[in-house]
């Protein structure tokens, strides 16, 4: 499962769990049926809006003289050719899918109507480019849209109608920000929402907070729907690598933009962008995790969503090989029972370091009460856990901004990164280790060959067996021991 002409390598396996990676060729898409617009205040305007020759159409070609014109020119070029993203709808339609469609609704795959009912209930929230009906926040279709399209300009860039005549015009660019969000325009320079955007599907918005209603459950897991583990860093190393990148945007001028002010009230420029695009995603990303698992907690104290969720737990807890030799998740010396379930890791140890770090500790501690609650609740109290989960998702989005300022002062990131307590049999917990140094790597701080040699040994030992979709067996003490070359490294140039 790669990209077309990519060979295999460290973040293969990392990159099929982002989320980024192509399928297989794929049957023509059958359309659903488009019902009515719904009554919102900006609509769709499809991706046929922007993708004439004169405006995000132009062929691609190596600009020197103007990069940036290059990639405004070629946008919507380069995104149909190579972003996964335009394949979002048709993957529907592939051989997979037709596979966990059928396990959902046994029958399904020869009646065409219940197939497409299922996907209209499960998929196109995040698989097309939607609107949410605004009472009960499912994913409307709309008329002015093509399905086939997939996630198109406007699931992340906002419904047009309010802003595609004027965005061409000279005045445009002096608008304050907060005029182009009110026609529509969703900022994605600003890091954390772009992370937003992106955390709506690849982590999950169950109640429709910033769209339609999404969701990935264990039942969708179990049907064969790849698990969700979002990092924004890496998801942007691999959209801007220069052998598989399908970046349509000017990945100079990303770099560049800061929405924060300088002293003089001028343009601020980023410091570092891959550490700031790292810390954000972290903060962001747990934030959605802990509002989707209160809203799941919750529906289950009223008895209308079995509990635990597994979605939320360690999948490779207990999905791994079964074998007379095996060997049980983690150490011994951890205390754990074998076969215990254990809450799903991405990204916790990091975030709670960073937290600490950006001197707001409480936030990190709520997180890990959470983690114990669940530990200790998976067959009982899900109201603590709501209680919990709604207290954090209450708590961190009002702290990006001071995680992010640790991205100025490469030795407090890399303080908070060296204290991170990672557990080595979590393969979740170790590869949001391994995204955070590599941001600080990819950021030029810390390229020395020792740090970069480690890094890669680190990413080896995480990756995937080649066709599969989960780690080799456990092998705790090797990832201990790469886990520690990584920190050593790092912590030579402190």
């Amino acid at each position: 499962m790669t990209v077309a002409g990519a060979k295999r390598g460290p973040f293969t396996s990392i990159a099929i769990l982002l989320g980024i990676l192509g399928g297989p060729a794929l049957a023509a898409p059958t359309d659903l049926e488009v019902r009515s617009d719904p009554d919102v205040a900006h609509r769709l305007r499809g991706v046929a809006s922007c993708s004439t020759l004169s405006c995000h159409g132009g062929p691609e070609h190596d600009a020197a003289t103007d990069p940036a014109l290059s990639a405004l020119r070629s946008a919507y070029t380069v995104w149909a050719e190579r972003d996964p993203h335009a394949r979002a709808y048709t993957a529907l339609f592939g051989e997979r899918s037709r596979r966990i469609v059928s396990w959902l609704q046994p029958g399904s795959e020869s009646d065409p109507s219940a197939y497409l009912s299922v996907l209209e209930r499960d998929c196109i929230s995040c698989h097309a480019t939607t609107l949410p009906d605004p009472a009960t926040r499912q994913a409307v279709l709309s008329s002015d849209v093509y399905p086939g399209d997939g996630v198109g300009c406007e699931s992340c860039h906002g419904a047009a109608s309010g802003w595609i005549r004027e965005h061409v015009l000279p005045r445009w660019r002096g608008l304050p920000r907060d005029d182009k969000s009110r026609r529509g325009l969703l900022d994605t320079r600003d890091l954390s929402v772009r992370a937003g955007i992106c955390a709506a599907c690849h982590v999950g918005d169950p109640e429709g907070v910033a769209g339609p209603r999404r969701e990935v459950t264990h039942e969708l897991l179990g049907a064969g729907h790849p698990r969700l583990a979002f990092d924004l860093h890496g998801f942007q190393s691999r959209a801007t690598d220069s052998r598989v990148g399908f970046a349509h945007w000017d990945v100079a001028a990303d770099r560049r933009y800061l929405l924060r002010a300088g002293e003089d009230g001028g343009p601020k420029e980023r410091v570092a962008f891959e550490a700031e695009s790292w810390i954000t995603g972290q903060v962001v990303s747990a934030a959605h995790r802990m509002r989707q698992l209160a809203y799941r907690a919750q529906l289950a104290t009223r008895g209308d969503r079995a509990w635990p969720e597994l979605a939320e737990m360690d999948c490779y807890a207990c999905h791994h090989g079964l074998s007379p030799d095996r060997n049980p998740r983690g150490p011994r010396e951890s205390g754990r029972r074998p076969g215990a379930l254990l809450p799903n890791g991405w990204g916790q140890a990091t975030a709670r370091a960073l937290l600490a770090e950006a001197g707001v500790a409480a936030a990190g501690r709520t997180l890990l009460e959470v983690d114990r609650a669940l530990k200790a609740g998976v067959v009982g109290d899900a109201g603590k856990v709501a209680a919990l989960a709604a207290t954090s998702a209450g708590q961190l989005p009002s702290l990006v901004e001071p995680c992010v300022a640790l991205a100025s002062s490469p030795d407090r990131m890399l303080k908070a990164l060296l204290g991170a307590e990672v557990d080595p049999s979590s393969w979740d917990e170790v590869a949001g280790f391994y995204w955070g140094a590599h941001a600080l790597t990819a950021g030029g701080r810390e390229r020395r060959s020792d740090v970069l040699d480690a890094l890669r040994e680190l990413a080896l030992a995480l990756d995937f067996p080649r066709g599969g979709e989960s780690p080799a067996p456990q092998q705790p003490e090797l990832i201990a021991e790469r886990v520690a070359s990584v920190r050593a490294a790092l912590s030579r140039n402190r």
